[in-house]
């Protein structure tokens, strides 16, 4: 982000009473979609599917195993505690 190589913007954010918080570099391990992603390439591996069509049937039938506790708990993993209690807490309640 730009803000981050600007002193002027971070001097209005702060004047705002906000903060910057800055992200680490990339990194697959924290990055939550890298996780499902590679449990639906295992899952597209061992079916061994092989046709256009095949793989797509194969993933609308598997994304229904990515339940929200579970998508959640990559949340968890990733660090960000807090939002995945509170989105399990809002399933729970729309359950």
């Amino acid at each position: 982000m730009s803000s981050q190589k600007n002193e002027e913007a971070a001097c209005l954010i702060a004047g705002a009473g906000a903060r910057l918080l800055f992200l680490p570099p990339y990194s697959p391990d924290l990055n939550t979609i890298e996780m499902a992603f590679a449990i639906l390439e295992e899952l597209l591996r061992q079916a061994q599917a092989r046709t256009v069509d095949a793989p797509w049937d194969l993933i609308g039938r598997t994304l229904n195993m990515f339940t929200s506790e579970e998508c959640a708990n990559y949340v968890r993993h990733c660090g960000y505690n807090q939002f995945a209690r509170d989105r399990l807490q809002r399933t729970a309640q729309h359950a």
